[in-house]
Parts: C-alpha cells; structure tokens; sequence
C-alpha cells in the first residue's frame, strides 16, 4: 500500500489542509484530553487522593502520547508511573483505576457502535452486518461484566488455583470496588462515551479537512458513516502487532475500512499516512508540553490544592457547546457560487462562445458556457471534477480532464463529449489538447509531457529520468512545430519551449501557463515583484512586454488563452487560486481595455474561446 501511494500526494493534501477545520480538530483534540483528565480525576478523588485537575489533565497528554507511541497500546502502562509519580497516588490506585478505565473504553466503543449502527441504519447511509451488531453486543456485555466482577473474578481464580490472595492484589481490588459506587459509575460511564464520541468527531474533522479539495464534504462522508473507519483503525491499532506509533497497522485498518465504505482507494491511501501524520504530530507536541508541565508545575499545584475538586458539570458544559457550535457550522463546506454576467460571449466576437470550468452547482469543477448572455451547464457531476474545457472545432466536441481532485499530481481522465455522449480517451492524463494533427497532447501526472496517435505515445518531455521533475500545461504552435510547457527546473516555474521533432530546448524563460498566440509568440504568467503580470514573448528576439498589469484591486492574473488580438484571462483580487478561497473573475482584453465578463464568489477557470 504504502508503494503505491505518492509521497507527494500525501504532502499535497498536508499543505492544502483546510487551516479552519484543522484548528477544530486541535480544539475538540484539547476537549477530549480534558473529558479524560476529568474521569480519571474522579476516580483518585473518591478514592481519597486530593490532586489538582490541572495536573492530572497535564498528565493526560503524558499518557496518551506514550499510548500512540508504543505498540499495540502498551504505552497506556505509563499511567502505573504517573500517577504515583504526580497525582499523589497509590500503585493500588494507579492499577485499579487504569483496569476500569480500559474497560469503560471498550464499553463505551461497543455502545457507540450500536448508536452509530442505529443511525446510520435510519439515515439508509449504511447497512451494517449482523455481526458488526453481535460483536458490539458481546464487548458490551463482557466489558460490564469485567467492570463489574472483575475483583469477584481475580478472586475465584485465585481459589481455584488454590493460591492464597497477595495483600497487594487484595488492598487493589478493594480499591477498584470503591470505583464501582452508583453515583461515580454513571458519571464515569457517561465521561467515557462522551470522550469517545469526542474523539471520532475530531478525527472526523480532521478527515474532512485533508479531503476538502478532492471535493468530498459532510454529505458525501457522513459522520455517522465514516465513524466506522476511525473505530476500525483504531482497533487494528490496539492488536498485538509490534508497530511504533502504529505504522503500518493503522493505514491497514483505515484502508480496509473505508474501501468497504466505498470510498476511492487511492483517497484512502494518502489519508491513512496525512491523517495519522497530524493526529502523531499533534500528540507529539502534547506529550512533550505535558511532560514539562508536570515536571514544573503538578508538586507545586497539588500542594496548593488549586482546581482539587473535578469540573464535571463545567467540562459537561464546554464539550456540548463545543460540539454544538462544530455541528453547526460544518454543513455549510459546500461553496455557493453566484454568477453575474457582465458581458455578453458577442462582444468578443460573433457567434463566440466562452467555455469554462468552474464551482456553480456542486462542491467540485464542472464546464460551463456563455453563448451571449446566456451561462449553460456542459457537465458537471457531483463526485468528480471536470476542467481544463479544449474545444475540437473540427469534430464539433469538447474534451476535458476528469479527475477525483484539483491537487497537482492528481490521476485524471481524458474524456471527449460530443451530443451529450462522453468518450475515454486516456485513462491516465491531464490537461488535453490537440495538435493541428488531430493528436493528443496531455501531461501525465506532473512528470510527462505526452502526445498520443492510435494507442502509441511520444515521450516529449523528460527525455531523461528524474525524480525532481514537475511539468504541466503543454500547448502547441499553430504549426505543430513547437510545444510550450511549466517546468520547476531551473526553479519555480520557468517555461520551455521544445522543438517536436527534435524535443530539444528552443528557448526557456521565467513564467508560468503559456500559451500560443502565433508560431513565434507565447503569451504567459510572470511574478515580479511580487506581483503577477500577463506578458507576450517574442520567440525570435526575445523581447517581452506587458499586456494585463495589476488594475483596480485585481492582483492576480491566471488562465491566459490569446486569439486574434483578442485575450481572455482570469483574475482575483487575493493571492489565492485553490478551491479554498480562490475566487477568479473572468475578463476580456479588446482595444486595449480590460473588460470583465463574468463575476463570480468562489472559482472560475481556464477560459476557452470557440470562435
């Protein structure tokens, strides 16, 4: 699994993390620490140990730092360390309350199991197997059973084995009875589903975070639905399997869980390493903050007796409004677009229509068209994104990249759509044109630039093999003699020009996304000063000038396509150009004007003149 799955694929969808969803996740993270610390302050506060909260929720980051880190959940063992160490405890204490509490979690897994199984039943998300049900069934009543018998258990074994009771175990299992008082038991009952539920909904969050750019939203990854790929992870990471921090056993657990789910494997591969990457981080810099906290400030608060007495109803409080406003705000990921047509596809040319991809009906791209004044949809289904629209006058259709993510090295398809029919072209491709040969001109995954005739491909660019090579966008002269592309060599980004028959180097230049005007002039994106212009080059002389400078509040420039005199191009008041918080404007040069054609809320791209 792990070969298959690109590395920058994996760091694609850590750089483009939602920043908004992923503070959530570090807040519902800091929640469930402290519904822990509260439920194990609980515990040594009935049992006659007056400690601070405050120390005991410092410890709770020790804790489950070395629980994540050490296989197979032996890191939880730490807890018989740290609660003599520093909540003025006893080993009687320590062991007693680690038992109860490892067997609260496994009830409380069972029982959301069966909560999350009731709802997702309802909501016809999911139908679960009966054994899934049986299974949660038996946790749930082996692990009351346990909570419950287990001193009544250790001493039945201890009689039958006809072995006198050691004064230790007896004093701990008298212990672990006092735990067991109706009162204590409903509120630590209560604290440990709270916790759990915290905890799925946060991996949730987090989930949806790293996947927001592929397009997938709560409506397409229902909690009630995708809890099950946490608990399952979770689970296969709790196996007698020797795995530092639960590499390895986690990814298997997750991959497993969200294919049955029906979600795209290579979705499910890269998520399995960035999700695990930040909630280790995170706990990373928890442990290590809780272990100099508890070093410098647990003697020093527990002799004060500051926070002594447990904030049950308080945590109680801040958890449900914690979780209230989170699911509040969730639902609303989807982007709105609204579009204003401030010209007409006419004023361009005549009979001139102006494709385009964009977000306007669903969460991902789709094609659209402005024939006049009049915005049509081409295509745009929900699950995917449709983009880089190329229109073939001569076959009368479009063809266009289909892909399960806007992300840079995203595997698409190439497909044609001609009457409402759509037709695979290349099943692994980006980014399609044609030469004025009629052959297919596409990237392939940011590594090479590809023309394709009757099922055989020309290798254009590399000619060499590299790892560090990043290519895309390629366009051909009018006369099929040269192809222009974005290339991270010698730096980010520079453009080449390459002779076809040859696949020599012709000219290379500072720029981005070129475009061909004629046979000896390219138009394309170039970052000065900060600031982003749309510039021509002549190829034979080398000359550049400027055809679109910053304007009004409008900094940013993409998407150039040049025709006839006539420019077509993108542009944004913010730096942004991702699905999140890109919003470009799509604009027209004529005359030396710079006109806008179309406004939008959110991300229209790659304009395409049929003419």
């Amino acid at each position: 699994m792990i070969l298959k799955t690109s590395v920058s694929s994996v760091l694609n969808e850590l750089r483009s993390v939602d920043r908004a969803l992923f503070t959530t996740f570090l807040i519902l993270s800091i929640t469930n620490c402290a519904i822990s610390s509260v439920r194990l302050h609980i515990m040594l506060y009935d049992l006659g140990f007056y400690t601070s909260w405050l120390s005991v929720f410092f410890v709770t980051f020790v804790k489950n730092f070395f629980a994540d880190l050490l296989p197979a959940k032996t890191g939880t063992l730490i807890h018989l360390y740290l609660v003599p160490r520093f909540l003025r405890g006893n080993f009687e204490a320590a062991f007693s309350t680690l038992a109860h509490i490892s067997f609260l979690d496994i009830f409380a897994v069972a029982f959301l199991i069966l909560i999350f199984g009731f709802f997702v039943g309802i909501l016809g998300v999911l139908n679960l197997s009966v054994y899934v049900y049986a299974i949660a069934i038996f946790l749930l009543f082996i692990s009351s059973y346990f909570i419950k018998k287990l001193p009544l258990i250790v001493k039945s074994l201890f009689k039958i084995l006809n072995r006198n009771l050691p004064p230790l175990i007896g004093e701990t299992l008298t212990t672990y009875e006092r735990l067991n008082e109706k009162k204590t038991l409903i509120w630590l009952i209560f604290l440990a589903i709270t916790q759990r539920f915290v905890k799925y909904f946060s991996y949730w969050v987090l989930f949806l975070a790293l996947v927001k750019n592929y397009g997938i939203d709560v409506e397409k990854a229902p909690f009630f639905k995708t809890v099950f790929a946490f608990i399952t992870a979770e689970m296969f990471v709790s196996l007698p399997v020797f795995s530092i921090a639960g590499i390895g056993t986690f990814q298997t657990g997750w991959n497993l869980a969200f294919s049955v789910l029906g979600f795209d494997l290579s979705i499910a591969n890269s998520t399995s390493i960035s999700h695990h990457v930040l909630t280790q981080a995170w706990g990373v810099v928890q442990g290590l903050s809780g272990i100099g906290l508890s070093f410098l400030f647990c003697n020093w608060l527990n002799k004060n007796l500051i926070f002594i007495h447990p904030p049950k109803f308080i945590i109680t409080a801040l958890t449900l409004l914690t979780l209230t406003i989170v699911t509040a705000s969730l639902p609303d990921q989807r982007k709105t677009q609204q579009i204003a047509i401030f010209g007409s596809s006419e004023e361009i040319c005549t009979r001139c229509k102006v494709y385009f991809d964009g977000i306007i009906e669903n969460s991902t791209l789709g094609i659209y068209k402005l024939t006049g004044k009049k915005l049509e949809k081409v295509i745009d289904k929900e699950s995917v994104f449709e983009q880089f629209p190329f229109v073939d006058k001569k076959n009368n259709r479009i063809i266009f990249t289909e892909s399960i993510s806007i992300l840079r090295n995203a595997p698409g398809k190439i497909f044609a759509l001609k009457n409402g029919e759509t037709f695979l072209l290349e099943n692994d491709g980006a980014f399609a044109s044609l030469t004025p040969a009629g052959e297919l001109l596409f990237e392939r995954r940011r590594r090479q630039i590809i023309i394709k005739k009757d099922n055989n491909e020309d290798i254009i660019f590399p000619t060499f093999v590299s790892k560090d090579i990043e290519v895309s966008k390629p366009r051909i002269s009018p006369d099929g003699k040269l192809i222009a592309f974005t290339v991270n060599q010698p730096s980010k980004w520079h453009i080449w020009i390459v002779d076809r028959s040859t696949k020599t180097e012709i000219a290379k230049f500072r720029g981005c996304e070129p475009w061909f005007e004629s046979n000896d002039s390219v138009i394309f994106i170039r970052i000065d000063g900060g600031k982003r212009f749309i510039k021509r080059r002549n190829l034979k002389s080398g000359a550049e000038e400027d055809l679109v400078k910053p304007f009004d509040d409008y900094i940013t420039f993409y998407f150039p396509f040049a025709f006839d005199g006539i420019l077509l191009y993108g542009a944004s008041r913010s730096a942004s150009h991702g699905l999140e918080g890109g919003v470009f404007d799509i604009f027209y040069k004529k005359d030396q004007n710079n006109n806008k054609l179309i406004e939008s809320t959110t991300l229209l791209r790659w304009p395409f003149l049929d003419y």
